[in-house]
């Protein structure tokens, strides 16, 4: 996903070491990649759902990958959506509220 992010979307997202987070049945690591863009301040990560001893957000048990874009304004928030929708290999886009989510905390590094 990474790869595809940076071809279609021109970012330049490199690995980080993987995101670890203690939760009921123990540590789970999900790898991570991050950008900024300096340009427009925006920061960008993703991370893995997916790991071997669980799920960083257990509500969305079918989401492979989070993108978590930091202060982007709504317009350009908007644009990244629809770009990533236009992707063949994206099935689907969603938001996901973090305040609204029992294990929103995950998403806080």
């Amino acid at each position: 996903m990474a790869w595809l992010l940076n071809k279609c979307m021109n970012l330049k997202l490199e690995y980080i070491d993987p995101l670890e987070i203690q939760g009921k049945g123990g540590k789970s690591a999900h790898t991570l990649y991050q950008c900024k863009d300096e340009e427009q301040r925006v920061q960008y990560s993703l991370i893995s759902n997916r790991s071997n001893s669980g799920f960083l957000i257990p509500e969305y048990p079918q989401t492979d990958f989070i993108l978590k874009i930091e202060e982007a304004e709504e317009a350009e928030f908007l644009a990244l959506k629809s770009e990533i929708r236009g992707m063949n290999q994206v099935l689907l886009v969603h938001d996901i509220d973090p305040v609204k989510l029992k294990s929103g905390v995950n998403l806080v590094f």
